[in-house]
């Protein structure tokens, strides 16, 4: 995987976002730091994002582009991987987009606390009806500029969804630690199934507080659907993950119960979903409710939820909904 050629390497997953697409090959190629590949995977888009990954290996030497059939994300991420020959990589969203200074502040940092990952904050933002920007308010609580974590703190700070969370995004990686990684093909949540296995290997991971990655919130994206298959893949992912680490890092046992209490509540407050699923997840969130709910480190909205929980499911999922109409 890993060998000579230019220091970074971005695959990029593209499905049908030629709205978008040409602003975030851009914000690649406008790097300060110069010495990048990036990697277009054209994952049988049907609109012309396709053409536009065409005409940008057209127009810089540094893109490379692979048209395959629709296979997924995770599919698109593992078709790029074994092409990468960097030391480092990035993964990039065909719809986000980087400020120009990212890729050299994180290799700064990498460099400066002798890392394995380095992780900065994201802006959130969506496109308004007339195409202007709005900021979107922050998702994860302000720290310090920078901080260093060990492989068990960071994960910790994933599981309770603290400081950065599982995206694959925003995270500039060392290649190596990919090998023997891939993402779950045909799954949802595939970054939940993934990044710990990652950081796991990690001596160090350092974050910075500085917005570097612009991730655009759409309500069509993938990100914000929720059918059975959501649900389902985004349990089946975190119990995994609590399988895993309970046997590499038994002392996060409290924190991988307190991620997989918030998919529980995830599934059980998204939709319709059938009687015989909606059971189950009960029957998970009462279980481990009063674990998380006098859980010190868990994450507020997953305790409040949890004391919430105590009411009963009906009212539990009335309360949810009038907050969400509130909105």
């Amino acid at each position: 995987m890993i060998g000579k050629g230019k220091e970074t390497w971005f695959p990029l997953a593209v499905y049908n976002v030629e709205e978008y697409l040409k602003r975030c090959i851009d914000s690649l190629l406008e790097q300060t730091c110069r010495d990048i590949e990036i990697f277009l995977v054209d994952d049988g888009s049907r609109d012309q994002s396709g053409a536009i990954c065409d005409r940008a290996k057209e127009q810089d030497s540094r893109v490379h582009v692979i048209h395959k059939p629709n296979g997924g994300l995770s599919s698109a991420r593992n078709a790029a991987l074994p092409c990468v020959r960097g030391e480092y990589v990035m993964f990039v969203d065909g719809d986000d987009r980087l400020e120009p200074e990212c890729v050299e502040v994180m290799l700064d940092l990498i460099n400066k606390h002798g890392a394995d990952v380095s992780v900065c904050n994201e802006l959130r933002f969506c496109y308004r009806e007339d195409q202007s920007i709005e900021i979107l308010p922050d998702q994860y609580r302000e720290v310090e500029d920078e901080k260093e974590y060990t492989a068990q703190q960071a994960l910790e700070t994933i599981l309770y969804q603290k400081d950065f969370d599982a995206s694959a995004c925003g995270k500039l990686y060392r290649t190596e630690l990919f090998c023997g990684v891939e993402y779950p093909v045909g799954r949802i949540f595939e970054d939940i199934g993934t990044t710990y296995r990652v950081i796991a290997k990690c001596s160090k991971v350092v974050f910075t507080n500085r917005k570097l990655y612009c991730y655009l919130q759409r309500p069509d994206s993938l990100a914000h659907s929720v059918s059975l298959k959501h649900v389902l893949d985004g349990v089946d992912m975190v119990q995994q993950q609590e399988q895993d680490l309970n046997q590499t890092f038994p002392a996060l046992k409290k924190a991988c119960r307190c991620r997989c209490l918030s998919m529980y509540f995830h599934g059980i407050l998204s939709g319709e979903q059938p009687e015989e699923i909606q059971k189950t997840l009960w029957n998970k969130i009462r279980q481990n409710r009063f674990a998380v709910l006098t859980d010190s480190k868990a994450r507020r909205k997953t305790r409040f939820a949890a004391m919430l929980s105590y009411l009963g499911k009906a009212p539990l999922q009335k309360i949810y909904q009038l907050k969400v109409s509130c909105r």
